[in-house]
């Protein structure tokens, strides 16, 4: 069925059994709250968020009455559900002060249940704790998101010595970590937790390709970024073009369901690709990516500018590499557009990538010729690395040290 032939019949459904939770008293609210959140995940996959939003709301809203009246181990656990989805719909929105309660009262209630029953609870509690280290990560919380899905590992680990199942999440946690560590500066640290999870993820992906074989694609992403990060560029180039490989075969197979994850695959192939002089090639993989997130964002309109932002400042530094520095204002100008407009409220994640834009722009304006433009540039991205630096001075350190190299440049060329 068509989605939007989905999306009627859920509504319908929801409508009906809205009419039924009012006349029997409550009878039909968990029956009700299912419905609304299948509404509110279809809302999702057709880009309304905003409305998404709202089913999310009103399903917690119904759970969080019924276990206050029948707090049995099951309705629990859809409670959880309906928290996990809420904090997840919130984030898509850029709303991270709103996300991060709903993701810390998840937390809060795993926890509490998973030491009265561990057997039940643990595993989700290791799941919350990873979803809550996400949140803290987009709002700039680096130390606290590595300390928090740390715990998830931890907690997963014992876990899978009894039950092989748990691997998939230990290897999605362990991806994670590898982010987390690099984030606060423990770029070789990463690299363990990365080559763990393709490692993990490249097993359950020959066991059942069908389900893995993205999730692996993914992995070795992360394992090139790791690999990257400590300059190992020939070996983070072969882990980008071994996913992207795999990803192009899935895509073959669905385009609808696994193009638009091509998009942050080819994004990191290119970067790899430019470290290595191959420009040309560089250009044609990061154009590629451009075109599918832009046809993403056309589906999904509230979602998804950030990736679209952060391919546009690739493409910008490719085209300055080739001497192409109007293209590649062009390109950067578009991404700090999207970038301003992504937030009603700049995060912390959202001023980091102003800064590393900006750099870009400066880059760009010394190639064309315009160094006073690329001192003012610089001078702005020095200024807001500084800010983010207050808080989480390990992040900094390496993308700061790169202003101060292309502040130099600018007063060599004056």
């Amino acid at each position: 069925a068509r989605p939007e032939d989905t999306e009627r019949e859920i509504r319908l459904a929801v409508e009906f059994f809205r009419r039924l939770a009012r006349k029997q008293r409550g009878n039909f609210d968990p029956d009700l709250a299912e419905l609304l959140e299948r509404h509110s995940r279809v809302l999702d996959d057709l880009g309304r968020t905003n409305d998404a939003l709202k089913h999310g709301e009103e399903a917690l809203s119904i759970r969080r009455n019924v276990i206050a009246q029948m707090p049995r181990s099951l309705n629990i656990i859809s409670f959880l559900r309906s928290l996990h989805s809420l904090s997840d719909d919130l984030r898509d929105l850029d709303r991270l002060p709103e996300a991060l309660p709903v993701a810390e009262e998840r937390v809060q209630i795993s926890r509490e249940i998973a030491q009265s029953e561990p057997g039940v609870f643990a595993s989700s509690l290791a799941e919350s704790l990873c979803h809550l280290s996400y949140v803290l990560r987009d709002l700039g919380r680096y130390e606290d998101a590595c300390m928090t899905v740390q715990q998830a590992v931890a907690i997963q680990r014992g876990l899978a010595d009894a039950d092989p199942s748990v691997m998939q999440d230990l290897a999605f946690s362990l991806h994670h970590v590898a982010f987390t560590l690099r984030d606060v500066g423990k770029s070789d640290d990463a690299l363990v937790p990365a080559q763990q999870a393709v490692n993990i993820r490249r097993r359950l992906a020959e066991e059942k390709p069908d389900k893995f074989s993205e999730l692996f694609a993914h992995s070795l992403n992360g394992l090139s970024l790791a690999l990257r990060a400590v300059g190992r560029h020939d070996d983070a180039l072969d882990r980008a073009q071994e996913a992207i490989t795999i990803q192009r075969n899935l895509v073959r197979r669905d385009p609808d369901q696994f193009k638009p994850a091509l998009a942050g695959l080819l994004n990191t192939g290119a970067y790899q690709l430019t470290i290595g002089g191959q420009l040309e090639e560089a250009l044609c993989v990061i154009d590629e990516a451009v075109e599918i997130q832009r046809e993403v964002i056309k589906s999904r309109p509230t979602s998804f500018h950030s990736v679209l932002a952060d391919i546009l400042d690739t493409r910008a530094n490719v085209l300055c590499s080739l001497g192409r520095h109007e293209e590649g204002l062009q390109a950067i100008s578009e991404a700090e557009n999207l970038n301003r407009t992504k937030s009603s409220e700049p995060t912390q994640l959202v001023r980091e990538r102003s800064a590393v834009y900006l750099s870009t722009r400066s880059r760009c304006l010394i190639g064309g010729g315009q160094p006073s433009k690329a001192l003012s540039a610089i001078g702005e991205a020095l200024k807001l690395y500084r800010e983010v630096a207050e808080q989480t001075p390990a992040v900094i350190s390496a993308v700061f040290s790169q202003s101060v190299d292309a502040i130099s440049g600018c007063l060599l060329e004056l």
